[in-house]
């Protein structure tokens, strides 16, 4: 085993938070999320994004075709409905999205929420479905 970095090793990068854009992804309501690493700098591998959904915002029932979702709540609370089940989550609760599963995300903190998602592969415009 070698100690040096592999051959095709890329640079490490700072992303800066002022830098990032501001977006609402579509099916959301009083949301504002930002990307932290996009998808093109991993090959399209994985993307991870920052939210903020506000009191009465929402993510409205949708599903990936491609993409797995890893979902971790960093503040406030909210109801997951994933197809016919539904899940409380508050606080430092992590959850695991298959692709094809509904789901849907309501607020129910006064504060609203910030969350970070993981997708596999990068979530792309057109694997938002209704």
């Amino acid at each position: 085993m070698s100690n040096q970095p592999p051959e095709n090793a890329r640079a490490a990068q700072v992303i800066p938070w002022k830098r990032l854009e501001a977006y609402t992804p579509p099916r959301h309501t009083g949301t504002v999320n930002h990307r932290l690493l996009d998808g093109s700098v991993t090959e399209e591998e994985f993307n991870i994004v920052h939210g903020a959904i506000e009191f009465g915002g929402e993510a409205e029932a949708h599903f990936h075709n491609r993409s797995v979702q890893f979902l971790h709540l960093l503040s406030g609370s909210c109801r997951v409905t994933l197809d016919d089940n539904t899940e409380e989550l508050t606080a430092g609760d992590s959850l695991y999205i298959p692709a094809g599963i509904r789901h849907r995300v309501e607020v129910t903190s006064p504060e609203g929420i910030t969350l970070i998602n993981v997708y596999h592969p990068a979530l792309a415009a057109d694997d938002i479905l209704a």
